[in-house]
């Protein structure tokens, strides 16, 4: 409401104006309908003391009161408060006043029923919304580009999506997209790519860190946040030029884990502090809702965060048509409006779908793998993390590590992790490897479990075979004298003891 200038003390209202010549007269009309000969109906933004009315090509938002045109502004869109349209001026009337007040523009009716609901009966409500569809009608057949759309003061983030709409729908003809000759486009020098880490991930583009379970999508997408916040480099690799404000949001892996991963990865880069410049939010935030879109643009702003790590996906959005990809542009499209808003880069963690029967279980994962609809479409650089190999349960992980995104960066590299097991102390110690390095490890670890596999046999054929021994010499002691190997009952034959031990001693005597 401080953008509109007060009259007598009353509200935010300015005198009438002339526009173009004609002068603006209808009356101020209060609650109770009474006439009030000495106020004005209209109210206007004001810009730097002046009054600002519509210029013909611009869409304006024509409310009944002007703490909502207010509101409206606020949100970045020019309003105008006119009390006519609340009441039962006349149609034609109003539709006349509208169309001088536009003076060109398009405008959106915006009255705010949740206003006037708690007196008023249902009947009387539809009874007003007649109403401003009449004068929808009026202003079409004056040839002014109208449309009547709902307002709730406390719905700000669907009020800023269908005023988005709005505004593409009423673009002016002269303003919409023209042919353009190619060799004058090429001619221009276009800006370079601005890299957040150089062949990883581009600034201001949404995208995702996905993986199958259990693929280390939190812990590398933490290493990530990290090494933005530090300007260190990224898996030990990939260096960040500059540090980055970051907002880790995980409400998956719980305070104390996110707490341990962030101590090991601190440590092992050797980082004194974070320096305010990484924020963490452990609690699940549902980023498809008003009150969450709201609160993670409160949070980005009060933290100056420039990139936004959202981990899982699955557990901040709703279920509830997973499989239409429009529903799911939707469902996330606010979230995006913000982030686009305020200059952050929005990072997704998202599981990748389950790999049939016939499926390599561990070839590199790819974007397309993204789990339920439209996540692949929206996606405009990915970071897709998959075994190369089963986990050792030893605390080795053998991973691919597949990059890309539509400015043409693409990489396939092995990444081998470490992160050690109860009880030896946790680390964490990533490594990015070429395919060569990995597949000469590879060749390694299979020949040294093969070699550790044979000393365990030789070990147990060893220890069988003393075992053996023991049992014999242990029952001609108890009768202490020579026996057959039959009487015996131990061994029958040499054969059979050549078949279970690979040599068995003669018959021993006591």
């Amino acid at each position: 409401m401080g953008a509109y200038a007060a009259s007598d003390g009353g509200p935010p209202f300015v005198p009438a104006y002339e526009i173009d010549g004609t002068a603006i007269e209808a009356p101020y009309i209060d609650d109770r309908g009474r006439v009030m000969e000495d106020r004005v109906c209209i109210a206007v933004p004001h810009c730097s003391g002046a009054p600002r009315f519509p210029n013909a090509g611009e869409l304006w938002f024509v409310t009944g009161k002007p703490e909502d045109a207010g509101q409206i502004n606020q949100l970045g869109y020019p309003a105008i408060a006119l009390n006519v349209i609340d009441f039962s001026t006349g149609i034609n009337e109003t539709a006349r006043i509208l169309m001088e007040v536009s003076r060109g523009a398009s405008i959106v009716l915006v009255p705010n029923y949740a206003k006037q609901s708690g007196t008023r009966k249902d009947a009387d409500i539809e009874r007003k919304r007649e109403h401003y569809r009449e004068i929808i009608r009026q202003l079409e057949e004056l040839d002014v580009r109208a449309r009547l759309k709902e307002y709730t003061a406390d719905s700000p983030v669907l009020f800023r999506v269908s005023a988005q709409k709005l505004c593409r729908e009423f673009q002016p003809i002269d303003q919409m997209p023209t042919p353009e000759d190619i060799d004058e486009r090429l001619s221009v020098d276009e800006p370079p790519v601005d890299w957040l880490i150089p062949g990883v991930l581009v600034r201001g583009k949404p995208g995702f860190i996905g993986g199958g379970e259990k693929c280390l999508k939190t812990s590398i997408a933490a290493d990530l946040a990290a090494s933005l916040a530090t300007g260190s480099r990224f898996l030990g690799h990939f260096p960040a030029p500059e540090p980055t404000r970051v907002l880790f949001v995980s409400g998956e892996s719980g305070g104390r884990n996110i707490n341990d991963l962030f101590r090991r990865i601190k440590d092992s880069r050797g980082i004194g502090s974070f320096s305010g410049r990484l924020n963490v939010i452990d609690k699940v935030v549902k980023v498809d809702s008003e009150s969450g879109v709201e609160h993670m643009r409160s949070m980005l702003t009060s933290t100056g965060a420039k990139v936004l790590v959202v981990d899982p996906l699955y557990l901040c959005v709703s279920g509830d048509g997973a499989e239409n990809m429009m529903i799911q542009g939707q469902r996330i499209q606010p979230l995006v409006d913000v982030c686009n808003d305020l200059g952050v880069t929005l990072l997704l963690v998202h599981h990748t779908k389950q790999k049939g029967f016939k499926s390599d279980r561990y070839a590199p994962a790819v974007f397309t793998d993204l789990a339920w609809a439209g996540w692949a479409a929206f996606a405009r650089q990915w970071i897709m993390v998959g075994r190369r190999e089963a986990y050792d349960y030893e605390g080795r992980h053998n991973l691919w590590l597949n990059i890309g995104g539509n400015d043409g960066h693409s990489l396939i590299a092995p990444v081998d992790v470490t992160e050690g097991v109860y009880p030896s102390p946790r680390i964490w110690k990533p490594e990015v490897l070429t395919v060569e390095e990995a597949e000469s490890r590879k060749q390694a670890n299979r020949e040294q479990k093969t070699a550790k596999s044979r000393r365990k046999q030789e070990e147990k054929r060893k220890a069988d075979l003393q075992a053996a021994k023991d049992r014999i010499i242990s029952k001609l002691r108890e009768v202490g004298e020579p026996m057959s190997k039959s009487a015996i009952g131990c061994i029958r034959t040499d054969t059979q003891s050549r078949r279970r031990f690979g040599s068995c001693p003669r018959p021993i005597h006591a």
